[in-house]
């Protein structure tokens, strides 16, 4: 095997590493925000944003809040 085939070899095989390591962080990711999601819907609060500033006040989640979270916990669901 010539020093070119391994330098292309070495650089193919970092190349799955990377999109195996990505795969994993998304799966991860995908997973904590289940978590979190159903956390919240559990708790049924939610911290008060005005002007998309949270205020420190907690309120109960809303009717359309819990539909959203359903959908997003489906959503993430079917993907993994």
């Amino acid at each position: 095997m010539g020093m070119d085939q391994q330098i292309n070899l070495k650089f193919q095989n970092k190349i799955k590493f990377m999109k195996v390591r990505k795969t994993v962080k998304r799966t991860e990711r995908r997973e904590h925000v289940l978590v979190r999601l159903n956390a919240q819907l559990k708790s049924g609060k939610k911290p008060e944003k005005v002007n998309k500033k949270s205020t420190g006040k907690i309120i109960e989640l809303t009717d359309k809040d819990k539909t959203r979270i359903n959908s997003e916990i489906k959503a993430l669901k079917n993907r993994t």
